[in-house]
């Protein structure tokens, strides 16, 4: 039985293409560096960042 791709409920990811293995891969790639990077940046703000003393 084949169902009615004109339809409203088919879903939106029936459509998406799968990427390929290396594809995938590379963009996994990006993401774990992009995530060292705002790690990095992180470090670096809180580093620039005044320090507060505790009132005693």
């Amino acid at each position: 039985m084949v169902g009615n791709t004109h339809s409203h409920d088919n879903p939106a990811s029936d459509t998406v293409p799968v990427p390929k293995p290396d594809e995938f891969i590379a963009h996994l790639a990006e993401l774990e560096e992009l995530i060292e990077d705002l790690k990095t940046a992180k470090i670096t703000a809180e580093a620039a960042r005044p320090q507060r003393k505790l009132k005693k």
